[in-house]
């Protein structure tokens, strides 16, 4: 049974990856605060909650933006659908088990390339930021850019990080906040958890 249930997923993975990609095309969003964050040349590291990741990949897509993806299943779906939407990929979590992710991670932001991540992903617990965006920015020397998102119209999933899913030909919106230079991982711990819950209290004030 579980064999057949592994090819049933297999083989329905091009259908979701069809279907979120036409959603996402039809979605309408616009952005609070992303114009200070515009310059290709400035590397940075783009911070959003797992549960409010999909309106904010259908934003960074052809930005020049890479994303770090989990090496799960669901993370086999989702780097798929990044490369359709123009998004670079590299393979791994900000979790303990993250560390050949890390390596490649801070490499390609020392060479100038921004990135994306969740930093409660893959698995949570939901909205508490793991150490691996924090080493990343501390040896990259590369600021974390708070970001969430929110829809007027929309449901959430039953999941561990209530999945936010708009609805087809929703406007949405995507705000950013302030930079942060990680210096002591501990104190920029509390002030990225703060300033992404208030950019996710904003998204959600201009979404309705």
């Amino acid at each position: 049974m579980a064999n057949w249930r592994r090819l049933t997923l297999t083989a329905l993975t091009p259908l979701f990856e069809w279907l979120i990609y036409g959603l996402g095309r039809t979605l309408r969003i616009r952005s609070e605060g992303y114009e200070p964050h515009m310059s290709p040349s400035e590397a940075k590291i783009f911070a959003s909650w797992h549960g409010r990741l999909f309106v904010c990949a259908f934003f960074l897509r052809g930005k020049g933006v890479s994303a770090l993806v989990s090496p799960s299943r669901d993370g086999d779906l989702l780097s798929r659908l990044f490369d359709r939407l123009g998004l670079a990929t590299i393979r791994g979590s900000t979790g303990r088990q993250g560390i050949r992710a890390l390596i490649e991670s801070i490499s390609a932001l020392k060479a100038g390339t921004s990135l994306a991540l969740t930093p409660d992903g893959p698995r949570g617990p939901a909205e508490e930021v793991q150490d691996g965006v924090l080493a990343m920015a501390k040896k990259s020397g590369v600021p974390i850019v708070p970001m969430s998102s929110s829809a007027q119209r929309k449901s959430f999933v039953k999941s561990w990080d209530r999945f936010l899913v708009p609805m087809p030909f929703s406007r949405c919106v995507v705000v950013f906040g302030e930079p942060i230079i990680v210096e002591d991982m501990e104190v920029a711990r509390v002030q990225l958890k703060q300033s992404m819950n208030e950019v996710q209290r904003r998204a959600d004030e201009l979404g309705k």
